[in-house]
């Protein structure tokens, strides 16, 4: 990203390059060397959009702060104009101090309407940081890892990422997907044991080296694709590989 790019990219564009750097940095295939570099890439980018968001917040609650102070003056100014009003008309103290005390009271009830106010603006700033909590929740990892045994008959799946996830089904080479009807979770740490029959689809899968393809959701409706390039045949023995996983819709909405 350019600098001149960088300065009038979008909210959601800082989001995909920050997304995009987490990505490489998980990337089996990224050097040790590059991966300090990608964590700033990826900071320097998080930190950029907290500044916008900061700016929006303060710009927002300065004019609100104006808003008040403006009805504030507004009701000064009435109050003193009833005030001077109440003294004109006053036949007597009694009067008066009937009149200043009504004023008075309206005041109060206009104070507590200006409090009211101010608490709905903090509520507003609370459900504005509740969901910038859930935009970044976005970026959180997705790192999946994958085995299987011929001799052993076994192919399980583990979510070493730091999100919970649903599993939906795989794709293997050129053969159709195969999809759940129902969802399987794969929480955080959490590992599950893939159909059986995937077994027999290495085993038989030609040529000897294929695409594997799973398919995952997170609790966002986020849906994420995991792959790796796998040797099969009768020979394959067995493998445990991290998959590369990129964000792409894969269901039929």
């Amino acid at each position: 990203m350019t600098f001149e790019e960088f300065l009038e990219a979008k909210d959601i564009d800082l989001t995909y390059a920050t997304k995009r750097s987490f990505d490489r940095y998980n990337n089996p295939l990224t050097g040790g060397n590059d991966k300090p570099a990608l964590l700033l890439e990826a900071q320097f980018y998080m930190q950029e959009l907290g500044r916008r968001e900061d700016s929006r917040v303060a710009r927002r609650d300065f004019w609100m702060e104006v808003a008040v102070i403006v009805l504030i003056g507004v009701e000064i100014v009435l109050a003193v104009y009833g005030t001077r009003l109440a003294m004109k008309q006053a036949n007597d103290q009694d009067a008066l101090m009937t009149k200043q005390m009504e004023v008075l009271n309206q005041l109060n009830a206009n104070m507590q309407t200006t409090a009211k106010t101010l608490q709905t603006s903090q509520s507003t700033m609370q459900s504005m940081n509740e969901r910038l909590g859930m935009e970044l929740g976005r970026l959180a990892r997705v790192d999946l890892w994958f085995e299987f045994q011929l001799a052993a008959k076994t192919a399980g799946l583990l979510n070493r990422g730091n999100t919970d996830l649903k599993y939906w089904g795989y794709k293997l080479g050129t053969a159709p997907a195969r999809m759940n009807k129902k969802p399987v979770s794969l929480n955080a740490g959490a590992e599950i044991a893939l159909w059986r029959g995937l077994i027999d689809e290495i085993r038989n899968a030609s040529p000897s080296a294929v695409i594997f393809e799973v398919y995952v959701r997170d609790d966002f409706g986020t849906e994420f694709v995991g792959d790796i390039s796998i040797s099969v045949g009768p020979n394959a023995g067995g493998l445990g590989t991290s998959l590369q996983i990129v964000t792409r819709q894969w269901s039929h909405k």
